[in-house]
């Protein structure tokens, strides 16, 4: 058998192959999607839409709000657009209940300072009693009570300084949290100028949380 009649062989095998191999049945189309050429707001819940139109209102509202704050950084007085800001602060945030918190925090920190004034002033009082009854029955020593007085006088200052410290960290506490919330004027400071013009606007805020 020579080359020629070998290579003849061969090529009638592979087309009788290709021949025997069945074909694929063709794949279906899918059905074309009907996409609406108008959006049928009638077929949406009424409820979802009255929450996305208020969603929209209260971030614009919000925005707007923020726009104006920004503006009145650099005011160093009361003018009707801080009024007017304060206003809608105080119907768009929660601002009020923000001072009402900061309030009631303050009430109990300046009471708890007060009862704790009122003990060591009793314990004073106690201990200069009993150095009143040894004088009485001529066992007192007047350099004991002399001595006396004037630690009593020393350790009452040094309650009177830590007290107000600690009413000092609460008011840079209040400025802090009024000065995030962009409040107009408010920051930390030491400033008396500033400090009452900060007083100004909490006794606006006072009068329209009455």
């Amino acid at each position: 058998m020579d080359i020629n009649h070998l290579l003849s062989l061969l090529q009638e095998a592979n087309q009788n192959r290709v021949e025997q191999t069945p074909v694929p049945a063709p794949i279906p189309a899918p059905p074309p999607v009907s996409i609406p050429s108008v959006l049928d707001l009638a077929s949406i819940d009424q409820d979802v839409i009255q929450q996305v139109r208020q969603e929209y209102q209260a971030q614009h509202a919000k925005n707007s709000l923020d726009t104006l704050l920004d503006s009145l950084q650099t005011e160093t007085n009361i003018t009707p657009d801080v009024l007017m800001a304060l206003g809608r602060m105080v119907k768009e945030t929660d601002l009020l209940e923000v001072l009402r918190d900061m309030k009631s925090v303050q009430d109990l920190k300046e009471q708890e300072l007060f009862e704790y004034r009122q003990e060591i002033q009793k314990k004073h009082a106690k201990r200069k009693d009993a150095l009143y009854a040894k004088t009485l029955i001529g066992a007192g020593d007047p350099a004991e009570m002399a001595a006396f007085d004037k630690s009593s006088a020393a350790e009452l200052k040094k309650v009177d300084a830590s007290i107000l410290i600690q009413l000092d960290r609460q008011v840079r506490n209040q400025q802090q949290r009024l000065m995030e919330l962009k409040v107009p004027f408010f920051k930390v400071t030491n400033d008396p100028s500033e400090i009452k013009l900060q007083q100004k606007i909490l006794s606006i805020l006072q009068d329209m949380m009455e």
